[in-house]
């Protein structure tokens, strides 16, 4: 039986550099970066919610202020433009095929609080076994509202590693669980 390691990256700071949506997208809601998570601050503070669901409220208030669509697509050509660190977009395949050579089935996962939508516009995104958790989901609906697919906090995102884990069967286990964040 192959070995199997599962490889588990944060997005933010780990793949690119700081926020994804630091670089494009708050930037085209006509607001000033450090403005907004200075506001994402005193709004979690103010109402004793946690800062990834108050950034997750105000981005898409300021994402409907700017005229911005609010849309799967969107948010995929969004993630198309980042930039990312370099040798991002190749390290996936040729760690796959490295653990192929060595007879070890590698798996990618990418645990983060971010915009998966910006995530899967990545050009590696075909080489990514599953992102966890997906925070916003694009109501069909009303493209206008988002609603949130799962709380994506920092605790919620070592949840999603333990549930990683365990939703394999016992024998899918991998063998090794390595977790890759800044």
């Amino acid at each position: 039986m192959k070995s199997k390691i599962a490889l588990c990256y944060d997005f933010d700071g780990t793949l690119c550099s700081g926020y994804m949506q630091n670089q494009k997208l708050i930037p085209d809601c006509n607001i000033d970066v450090r403005k907004f998570w200075t506001e994402v601050t005193e709004y979690s503070r103010e109402n004793k919610i946690d800062p990834t669901l108050s950034y997750m409220l105000l981005l898409e208030n300021r994402m409907y202020e700017a005229g911005l669509e609010i849309s799967t697509g969107t948010f995929l050509n969004y993630g198309k433009q980042l930039k990312l660190f370099n040798g991002v977009n190749e390290w996936f395949k040729r760690i796959t095929l490295y653990g192929l050579e060595n007879k070890v089935d590698i798996e990618h996962y990418i645990i983060s609080s971010g915009l998966t939508d910006m995530i899967k516009g990545c050009s590696f995104y075909k080489e990514i076994n599953k992102i966890k958790p997906n925070p916003f989901k694009i109501k069909p609906e009303n493209p206008k509202i988002i609603s949130i697919g799962g709380i994506s906090s920092n605790k919620e995102e070592i949840k999603a590693i333990i549930l990683l884990y365990d939703e394999s069967a016992p024998f899918n286990h991998p063998s090794k669980l390595i977790v890759i964040a800044q």
